[in-house]
C-alpha cells in the first residue's frame, strides 16, 4: 500500500475538483457574450498581395462589422471598416507603421454584432503584430 504525503494528497484533491469543475462547466455550451472575446485572423499573403481578414466571436454571434486599427501611442490609426466578419484587404491596409523607426504594425479589429437573443454588443480584439 502506498501513502500520499498530505500536503501531495490535498494538491491531488484540488486537482480532482477543478477536473470536475472544469468538466461541469464544459459540459454547458458557453458562448462569448462580449466582442472582447472576439478574435482577429490575418491570412498570408495572396498572390495579388492581398490579406484575408476576418472576426470570430463564437457561433451564436452573429457579426454586423468590424474596423481595423493600428495601435501607437499617441493615437490609434482608424484603417476602414467592413461590413460581415471578414474581407480582402490590401497590403496599405495593415501597414500602418512604414517609418525607418518603426516598421512593425499592430492591427486590432473593433467588432460590432448581435448575441442569439438579438442583443447587440461592441468591443475590440486582440492585436495582431505583424510587418506587412
Amino acid at each position: 500500500m502506498t501513502f500520499m504525503k498530505p500536503r501531495l494528497h490535498k494538491l491531488g484533491l484540488v486537482a480532482v475538483a477543478a477536473a470536475i469543475g472544469a468538466a461541469a462547466l464544459g459540459a454547458v455550451n458557453v458562448e462569448p457574450a462580449l466582442a472582447s472575446s472576439c478574435t482577429l485572423g490575418i491570412g498570408p499573403k495572396t498572390p495579388e498581395g492581398n490579406y484575408e481578414v476576418g472576426v470570430n466571436c463564437g457561433t451564436n454571434i452573429t457579426i454586423t462589422g468590424f474596423s481595423l486599427y493600428g495601435s501607437d501611442p499617441a493615437f490609434d490609426d482608424y484603417r476602414g471598416t467592413w461590413t460581415g466578419a471578414g474581407a480582402t484587404v490590401s497590403r496599405a491596409v495593415l501597414n500602418e507603421d512604414d517609418s525607418w523607426l518603426d516598421d512593425t504594425d499592430e492591427i486590432y479589429a473593433r467588432v460590432s454584432g448581435r448575441d442569439q437573443f438579438g442583443n447587440s454588443f461592441s468591443g475590440t480584439t486582440q492585436i495582431i503584430t505583424r510587418k506587412f
